[in-house]
């Protein structure tokens, strides 16, 4: 729609004219009852942002429908506004007065729209449902609606029963054989596999919802599915996928003109790339709680207070992280959301090294997980509480290993949150982020060596408590590993859970440490294979004695020797004197 003068048609909407304001003719006044059901069907009402206050400015006694559309249009136009409830009041009373059933139907899902953008979430769930009583099982709105419906379970934690709900829509709309229609379900579909774990899934949903829209531009939730596409990416660590889809989300925001899309773009960049681009998540979580402020949206506010948080944390301002989540905490009503801000708490609080404290919120959050069947959730979780209970952190990790899928997002998990590094070839040392750890004990530092040396595998318990202990009581050696496991745990801090010890088996779970010792090997058995040689060792781990200062050499085909643990007068338990 351009100028007040022109036919106000399904074709004009969206142009502006910089010719003076005026306010709507009767004429055209007319026209705009005729394609109102169409634009508010169609979900276009946005289109209309440039001629709002000349809407507002014209005659809409006893034209219900241009109310309801100029309802619609301020409430996308002025998130906020109380006008917008004004004129939706007005059209209602006169949908109502005159049984127009269809009438109704389009205004009760406008005024679930108007309090889904406040956050709330109930009462846009009960208007909803009215629009699908009062307009049946067919077409986008009612379609749409059933999806929206599915937010009275995810409100709750219930993450199948919203996910059911979601698929009755997606049957509905497809029932429907109009593919537009099966946008919105697709949209809360992919959030609710996301929120299950299942990340493949939920990317295949959000390609299907990109194909639609794309085919369709008049479609103005483009850049939400681009922001959770950009959101799975970051997920699965791939950084340039992720900045590149989240940018195209914003753009298309803008050209949309669909700030509510942009601000909740500019949450989940926020929570979800504070790992890589910290300040730019703090600038995105800051100005995303302004914008929901001044639209009145408590949802998205208490998600971009977690984004400030996480992004906090990440420049290492843990103390202002922990108060700005415990406000998201107290914030967020849904309980899985919650967890959210609470696992974040947990993991801050193990910076700080408060792990009673860390304990207590990553257990609420654990279960509140458990309880959404939130699969991803939980095994982020569970990694963590194996740094909280360092005495327990294996049985953390097994659980951790049991819940996680075959997908990227998963194996970034057990990747170090830190850079970790662990020395053998020369003088030893465990390096965290290029610093050298110190250990309480001689014991518990050589023991992680020879942890490193072993690889996957590891070493029986047995083996390694005699190998340290030589000359022991055998009634000590129990107590004594006990011991030495938690020192070991107690120097890799928030890297504890690596330590694990399976009935008479410790090891070190070594995902993503770069062990030195490995590297060189191999890079040698590569090298030896271009050689031509062929049965070399996969691994070079044998090792005798050196004289003079101490140490190992290990024993290599070619090219020279390495020498492990120099400077220390040691020798390998037996297991790890022999050839892999």
């Amino acid at each position: 729609m351009s100028h007040p003068d022109q036919a106000p048609g399904a074709d004009t909407v969206g142009r502006t004219d910089p010719a003076p304001l005026r306010a709507f003719s009767d004429e055209q006044l007319d026209e705009l009852d005729q394609v109102a059901p169409e634009i508010l069907t169609r979900g276009l009402p946005a289109r209309l942002v440039g001629n709002v206050d000349a809407l507002l400015m014209s005659r809409l006694d006893e034209r219900p429908w241009s109310t309801l559309l100029a309802a619609a249009a301020c409430h996308d136009a002025r998130r906020g506004d109380p006008l917008a409830l004004e004129l939706w009041d007005r059209a209602w009373d006169a949908f109502a007065g005159s049984d127009d059933l269809r009438g109704m139907g389009l205004a009760a899902n406008v005024r679930a729209n108007i309090a889904f953008a406040h956050g709330e979430i109930p009462v846009a769930v009960t208007w909803w449902r009215r629009a699908e009583g009062l307009l049946g099982e067919r077409g986008e709105v009612a379609i749409g609606a059933a999806a929206h419906g599915s937010l009275e379970a995810y409100a709750r934690g219930d993450l199948a029963g919203a996910e059911e709900r979601a698929r009755d829509a997606l049957l509905l709309a497809d029932a429907a054989g109009e593919p537009g229609d099966a946008v919105v379900a697709l949209v809360y579909l992919s959030l609710y596999g996301f929120c299950r774990g299942d990340i493949e899934r939920s990317a295949q949903l959000l390609d299907r919802a990109l194909a639609i829209c794309s085919s369709d531009p008049a479609r103005n939730e483009t850049s939400l599915v681009l922001g959770f596409l950009g959101t799975v990416a970051a997920l699965r660590g791939d950084q340039a996928e992720s900045d590149r889809t989240f940018a195209l989300a914003l753009e298309r925001a803008e050209a949309d003109d669909t700030p509510w899309y942009a601000t909740m773009v500019r949450t989940l960049r926020a929570d979800y790339t504070a790992r890589w681009a910290p300040h730019r998540a703090l600038v995105d979580a800051r100005r995303a709680q302004q914008e929901t402020a001044a639209l009145g949206d408590t949802w998205w506010h208490g998600l971009a207070r977690y984004g400030e948080g996480a992004a906090l944390a990440e420049l290492g301002d843990l103390e202002g992280a922990c108060e700005v989540l415990q406000l998201a905490i107290d914030e967020l009503t849904n309980p899985f959301e919650r967890g959210f801000a609470q696992l974040e708490l947990g993991e801050v609080l193990l910076g700080l090294g408060d792990r009673a404290a860390a304990r207590d919120v990553l257990e609420e959050a654990r279960l509140a997980f458990e309880s959404s069947g939130a699969r991803w959730w939980v095994t982020r979780t569970s990694l963590a509480m194996g740094s909280a209970q360092r005495d327990r952190g294996g049985r953390w990790l097994r659980l951790a290993r049991t819940m996680a899928a075959d997908d990227p997002a998963y194996d970034r998990l057990f990747t170090p949150a830190q850079d970790l590094r662990i020395k053998v070839v020369g003088p030893p040392a465990v390096l965290l982020e290029g610093r050298q750890l110190e250990f309480l004990t001689r014991h518990a530092e050589l023991a992680t060596y020879f942890l490193a040396i072993a690889g996957p595998e590891g070493i029986s318990a047995d083996e390694l408590a005699r190998s340290l202990w030589p000359d022991a009581d055998p009634r000590r050696i129990g107590p004594r590993l006990r011991t030495l496991l938690w020192q070991v745990r107690n120097a890799l801090g928030r890297e504890a859970w690596r330590v694990q010890r399976h009935r008479d088996r410790v090891v070190l779970d070594l995902t993503g440490v770069d062990v030195d010792l490995h590297r060189e090997a191999l890079d040698r058995q590569e090298q030896l294979a271009a050689e031509g040689i062929v049965g070399a060792p996969a691994s070079d781990r044998a090792a005798e004695p050196m004289g003079g200062g101490g140490g190992l050499v290990a024993t290599t085909a070619r090219p020279s020797p390495l020498v492990l643990l120099q400077g220390w007068d040691v020798e390998l338990p037996p297991s790890l004197r022999v050839p892999a």
